[in-house]
């Protein structure tokens, strides 16, 4: 492929993001619980760096890559049904995306690529020095309890403060294999609501925050969010057709 596009006259530089993109079915072995998130990152951070491209430029490009290549073994394509399972198809506008599932997993890619360097793939129950900024906001809210020696416990990470090294740090709690950590970002995996703060709501769902304040239910592909009038607090939940989806604003 590389000596067959330096023919047709493409620089080296299209040539080296041309064989990357081909080198490997990084985003398939995702999808398909062959690579955790982690793995599947560091591959991909390997893939990007001999694209020559920065790590979400090229994960985006891989992306629309992966969905013409599996995209093909579809009745939608003409072809045997096969990966139909994966995507939506629209024929009226001729557009195709990854299904609701599919997407919320990939999305946690896009998500550590936008969320980088403050984002962390946790796979281990150690604990894990992050920069107080990189605290989620309702954790700096609880400073003074953090500071005196308390670790804070949320649903999928806990926080501490350790004195020995002046660090603030992070540990994926017990019964969770592997976690994706930012700090606007939270783990869904039920179908309940969670609180939130408003500078964590999607720009679309703040433009709207006059319907929420209402009382309106605010629906999105993957989300729902909702103002809590008892507690006064922002909420959001996985749509009903969602298992597990990281969100963030």
């Amino acid at each position: 492929m590389s000596s067959v596009l330096s023919q047709l006259n493409f620089s080296d530089e299209e040539v080296s993001v041309a064989v990357a993109l081909v080198s490997g079915d990084v985003i398939g072995g995702y999808i398909r619980g062959h690579y955790s998130g982690k793995k599947a990152t560091e591959e991909l951070a390997k893939m990007a760096d001999d694209a020559g491209l920065p790590f979400y430029d090229f994960l985006k490009l891989l992306l629309v890559f992966y969905q013409a290549d599996a995209g093909s073994y579809t009745e939608d394509a003409g072809g045997l049904k096969s990966l139909d399972h994966l995507f939506v198809f629209n024929p009226g506008k001729g557009q195709m995306d990854f299904s609701v599932n599919v997407a919320a997993k990939v999305d946690q890619l896009k998500i550590y690529a936008e969320a980088s360097p403050n984002a962390i793939w946790l796979d281990d129950h150690g604990w894990h020095d992050i920069p107080y900024d990189s605290l989620k906001t309702w954790v700096k809210e609880n400073k003074e309890r953090l500071d005196s020696g308390e670790i804070i416990k949320g649903n999928i990470f806990s926080y501490r403060y350790n004195s020995s090294n002046g660090k603030y740090q992070v540990q994926l709690r017990q019964g969770n294999k592997e976690a994706l950590y930012t700090p606007h970002s939270m783990l869904l995996r039920d179908h309940n609501w969670h609180d939130l703060v408003f500078d964590d709501l999607k720009e679309w769902v703040k433009k709207n925050h006059e319907k929420l304040e209402s009382g309106d239910e605010l629906k999105g592909r993957m989300f729902r969010y909702r103002l809590n009038q008892k507690t006064g607090k922002y909420q959001v939940r996985l749509s009903s057709r969602v298992k597990e989806a990281l969100y963030s604003h």
